[in-house]
């Protein structure tokens, strides 16, 4: 699990769904999830340019390009 910058939602691997679930603190609910590849084990939070969130697009990781999710 990881806390998210804004420390209102945490990440957290769901290994057996292959996703990342955005869960918000105050309501315990899944806000959002982000896919991932098979058995995801680790979270780690890295500033997301703000104008790729809520859009449904992809974002990839400018410096290794590894990374790949969908934000709800």
């Amino acid at each position: 699990m990881s806390n998210a910058p804004d420390g209102d939602h945490a990440f957290v691997s769901v290994k057996n769904e292959a996703k990342i679930s955005v869960i918000e603190y105050e309501t315990a609910d899944e806000v959002a999830t982000i896919p991932t590849g098979e058995f995801p084990m680790v979270t780690q939070v890295a500033d997301v340019p703000e104008a790729a969130l809520g859009t449904g697009k992809k974002v990839t990781d400018p410096d290794d390009g590894l990374f790949g999710g969908l934000f709800d």
